[in-house]
């Protein structure tokens, strides 16, 4: 009587067990009775949903610098930057520098797990559910700066000292860092959607007059992106990068968005 019901067992139910995914090695079995190459057949192809800059903002996340995700910074900042950033940098973002001035953007992006299509196994064509991955693709990390009051008026950043709080002086700017986008996630408009939210936070603050930064001057694809958001060149400045020797030549454009 075991036997039988051993025989009788339902052809639906063994197509699914050959079916079956295996999460670990990214594959599934191949049926002992196929003469199919595993190569040709059973290989499952992953690729991402595209992405258009129209469905950007609703799978874009932005979170603050903090202890959590500052690796996640610094491989970002690796990859973008020609420019290596010591460890003073990374711990004023979490200690000194105000916390809305800086963010994470997380992009959550879709993967499609599918199999060839074959004439003698037609069930193969079948597409396995979408998944949800969460990839670190954009940052940007700004600084308040103090005006010092000489002739003609200057800005510098100093961290702040217990005995002279950053809270004392009455008008700053807003310097922008870095502000950087994978290459492979450029175009869909997620640095407009960081210098915007830098912008927003100027205007919300009453000590802050302006945003300023400094470009390569042989950076054009970034110098027009401020210049489309509203920035002006101010001036070239010789030998900005003077101490990154990869970074050749060493000159930059100061550029500045001011409130009026």
């Amino acid at each position: 009587m075991s036997s039988s019901t051993q025989e009788t067992k339902s052809p639906f139910s063994s197509r699914l067990a050959r079916f079956r995914f295996n999460p670990r090695t990214n594959t599934s079995p191949l049926p002992t009775h196929s003469k199919i190459p595993i190569a040709t057949t059973y290989v499952p192809a992953v690729r991402s949903v595209p992405l258009h800059s129209k469905h950007v903002s609703d799978r874009l996340s932005f979170s603050e610098i903090s202890q959590d995700n500052i690796l996640h910074l610094k491989t970002l900042n690796s990859v973008i930057f020609p420019i290596s950033y010591n460890q003073s940098f990374y711990y004023d973002l979490i200690h000194i520098h105000p916390k809305n001035l800086s963010m994470l953007g997380k992009l959550f992006t879709f993967i499609r797990i599918s199999f060839p299509h074959t004439s003698s196994h037609s069930f193969l064509a079948e597409t396995f559910p979408v998944y949800e991955k969460e990839d670190c693709v954009a940052a940007i990390c700004c600084r308040k700066e103090p005006m010092v009051t000489t002739s003609p008026p200057r800005y510098e950043y100093k961290p702040p000292k217990p005995d002279l709080p950053i809270t004392t002086h009455s008008s700053f700017r807003i310097y922008i860092m870095t502000l950087g986008v994978l290459a492979a996630y450029r175009r869909l408009k997620i640095g407009s959607l960081l210098i915007s939210h830098i912008i927003a936070q100027l205007f919300k603050d009453p000590t802050a007059t302006h945003i300023c930064l400094h470009v390569h001057v042989l950076n054009e694809e970034a110098i027009q992106f401020y210049v489309k958001h509203g920035f002006k060149i101010m001036e070239k400045e010789t030998s900005y990068y003077a101490r990154n020797r990869n970074v050749d030549p060493p000159d930059a454009y100061r550029l500045e968005f001011w409130k009026s």
